[in-house]
């Protein structure tokens, strides 16, 4: 196991590159790349912006998102690609495996979220969805299936970004009496009711969600449990609570053979749900867990925890 020493004020979101030599990692303001299985910093790219979000959209192609978007590569600085409104800022990116669509969610004023699909190559968009009255934590994208699943303030959404535009779902518990009403969900939204439960609202935050590799599941961090889905027909298939905090990270190995979750307990679960069983647990003493990606070719873990990045074998004896 390696503790990469990233600095500033905490990393707070990875990326493997495709080919998984190397690691991205920021905090807001910092962003480093590493060799994880060395452990040398490679580069700091300056960006003039801020970056809560990062995706490697080739193996030499690192997509930067905050305050706006810009593209960096190892032999060129970083350059602006895509600018936004003042006001939005930008709080989950992911991309198709083939890097040639870029899925970027977005919040204004925390009121408003908006998610958005673009064209790597030509910047142009074709599909948007928005809402009110929520604030967007990440997004998620099974790109064969064209799903995209978006965990917000009292929401989990799943749209399908190609389809015609009725093909939104929402899955909750019960509506707040603070929570938008149904006649603020956006005309695009058709409202699912003995097949996914209530409309609108929990009394809780989804922070954080992730398809299966397969598409058939979808895993989302929900107070201090992880609730798994069955994507197609938007039944929970599973609740896992085994932390004492929030969690607020989510990461399915390639093989889809695992589930890992990390938050403010300071802990990484390792879940197998196929067998409803933890694989393992591990505590490196570094602070809470903000984010969790396992390398694509499956034989590599990160974690973002507050003082550091902790880089691990999946391999590795369990140490519950």
């Amino acid at each position: 196991m390696l503790l990469l020493d990233h600095g500033g004020a905490g990393p707070s979101c990875l990326s493997f590159s495709p080919d998984s030599r190397m690691l991205a990692v920021c905090d807001g303001s910092r962003v480093s790349v590493w060799n994880h299985l060395t452990g040398d910093l490679l580069h700091q790219p300056r960006v003039r912006h801020t970056v809560s979000c990062l995706v490697f959209t080739t193996p030499r192609n690192l997509v930067l998102a905050g305050g706006a978007i810009s593209r960096w590569t190892p032999s060129r600085a970083a350059t602006p690609w895509w600018s936004w409104p003042m006001g939005l800022t930008v709080a989950a990116v992911c991309a198709s495996p083939s890097g040639r669509n870029l899925y970027v969610a977005a919040n204004r004023h925390r009121d408003d979220c908006g998610m958005v699909v673009r064209s790597s190559s030509s910047g142009s968009v074709s599909r948007q969805l928005f809402l009110r009255g929520t604030a967007v934590f990440d997004a998620t994208v099974h790109a064969p299936t064209n799903r995209v699943a978006v965990a917000a303030s009292g929401m989990l959404l799943q749209w399908n970004a190609m389809a015609p535009k009725d093909s939104l779902r929402s899955w909750t518990q019960r509506i707040p009496a603070d929570q938008p009403s149904r006649s603020s969900i956006p005309s695009i939204a058709r409202l699912v009711g003995d097949g996914g439960g209530e409309i609108l609202g929990v009394e809780r935050e989804f922070r954080s969600v992730v398809y299966s590799p397969d598409g058939r599941l979808l895993a989302a961090a929900a107070g201090e449990s992880v609730e798994v889905w069955d994507a197609h027909d938007a039944r929970r298939f599973e609740t896992l609570a085994h932390h004492d905090a929030e969690v607020r990270a989510v990461a399915w190995s390639p093989d889809g053979r695992w589930l890992a979750s990390g938050g403010d307990d300071e802990t990484v679960v390792l879940h197998d749900v196929a067998r409803r069983r933890i694989v393992a647990r591990y505590n490196w003493g570094v602070g809470r867990v903000r984010a969790i990606a396992f390398a694509p070719d499956g034989m590599t873990v990160a974690a973002a925890c507050d003082q550091s990045v902790a880089v691990w074998d999946v391999e590795e004896p369990s140490s519950c």
